[in-house]
């Protein structure tokens, strides 16, 4: 059948387009009502070799000039793209690639380090298909209002259609879980719940992050070994889950926006000029880095082996926020050859400490975590060691006189550690 539908997907109603491309067809002139209806039935919903051209393809995108794949970061001419190939959105616009003086002024403003603009491009390139990597992380867009944080999320969405939008947010069914998003190809939460932990559960958010198996529930229940599909988070604050041991922090890349707008310098068109001007090299120039940085660093797998400074020590302020354990040993802890302090000192330090930060009443009941105590500060070593309880020395069978087997007990301390800035009276 010869039609331009598989490419420009400009019908979005399967009766215009029945209309346009048997205009002079008088069978289907004469046909019934039921007879249009089964044919609406048959191409909306069979799936059939006969009418392959109705196979939609996420990878495509398409324009006035030509389709763009994402797969391979290039465009083709209308006269080259595969017959067989519906596009997932299309675009009146032509494909050029030209200079993007709007955006760069928009994001040069907010991201003065070009490292920084480059791992951007990489981290919003990676959200506009599919995950086929092991870099296991999520796209986080922080900031207060006004910083101009939206627009970007928004250039995001305009390169999927509606229909393939996941929206999480306060209206989702907490009983139904993620099985309204199983068959879209981004998951977008601009109004992400304060309670996010209540809504949707830590493993599923986890697991979103690592391309975990997640089931889920509804009339009939799905379960996908392979949770592939990418996330934006576009807030102004952070997901409320216990994080103690730093899982969820460390796989946000957070796009930190921290400068707001001057109100003269406003421009409430702005984001209607970039993508009526300048979209087309926005989706390129994302698209190509993520491809760029999967072939270099495919290796690493994990996204903190090669992200700039900047994003890793924003990581780590997040964590002191949410990790007591790794906050009180940013400010609280110290290095120093040779000195010890026991588990269990360095855990009443750590209640006072948060009994002064919260302003709480008593003191709280919080466990330590010694690998944040190392995290935080590399030269210091957390130490389990059983010693003899006549000497005091490692429990060894010559360590002294009365040795005897079961006289012992294990000593929990940090070594190269100091307390610095607090005291306990």
């Amino acid at each position: 059948m010869n039609t331009d539908y598989y490419y420009t997907y400009k019908y979005s109603d399967p009766k215009v387009f029945l209309n346009h491309i048997f205009a002079n067809d008088e069978s289907y002139q004469l046909s019934s009502k039921k007879e249009s209806d089964q044919l609406l039935f048959f191409i909306k919903y069979t799936v059939h070799p006969g009418f392959a051209f109705m196979a939609l393809d996420h990878n495509y995108i398409g324009f006035s000039n030509g389709v763009y794949d994402l797969s391979t970061a290039s465009v083709s001419n209308a006269t080259d793209v595969p017959k067989g190939i519906q596009v997932r959105k299309y675009i009146n616009q032509k494909f050029e690639i030209t200079e993007t003086p709007l955006f760069d002024k928009y994001f040069s403003f907010q991201f003065t380090e070009e490292e920084d603009r480059e791992f951007i491009y990489f981290l919003i390139g990676r959200c506009l298909t599919v995950l086929d990597d092991e870099f296991d992380f999520m796209l986080m867009i922080h900031g207060q209002g006004g910083s101009g944080k939206s627009l970007l999320a928004n250039l995001i969405k305009y390169a999927f259609g509606q229909d393939q939008i996941g929206l999480l947010s306060n209206a989702m069914q907490e009983e139904f879980g993620l099985s309204e998003f199983a068959m879209k190809q981004i998951v977008c939460c601009d109004d992400m719940p304060h309670n996010i932990a209540r809504t949707l559960p830590r493993s599923d958010f986890l697991s979103m992050m690592t391309r975990g198996s997640i089931s889920c529930p509804g009339k009939s229940s799905i379960e996908m070994r392979d949770w592939n599909i990418p996330t934006r988070i576009n807030s102004n604050h952070m997901p409320n889950y216990k994080d103690e041991a730093g899982e969820i922090v460390r796989r946000l890349m957070i796009v930190e926006f921290g400068k707001q707008v001057p109100d003269d310098e406003v421009d409430v068109e702005l984001e209607q000029k970039i993508k009526e001007q300048e979209f087309a090299t926005f989706l390129h120039r994302c698209r190509l880095k993520y491809i760029e940085f999967k072939d270099k660093y495919t290796s690493n797998k994990k996204v903190t082996a090669f992200a700039p400074q900047s994003f890793i020590e924003r990581s780590n302020e997040f964590r002191e926020t949410a990790n007591n354990s790794y906050g009180f040993a940013m400010g609280n802890v110290a290095y120093e050859e040779g000195a010890e302090i026991s588990r269990s000192e360095m855990r009443r330090h750590l209640l006072v400490w948060m009994q002064e930060k919260f302003g709480l009443d008593k003191l709280p009941k919080e466990q330590l975590k010694p690998q944040e105590i190392e995290r935080a500060h590399s030269k210091i070593k957390y130490v389990e060691m059983k010693i003899c309880t006549h000497c005091g020395n490692k429990h060894t069978k010559d360590c002294c006189k009365q040795y005897e087997c079961i006289a012992r007990s294990t000593k929990r301390y940090f070594f190269h550690a100091k307390i610095v800035s607090l005291t306990i009276e």
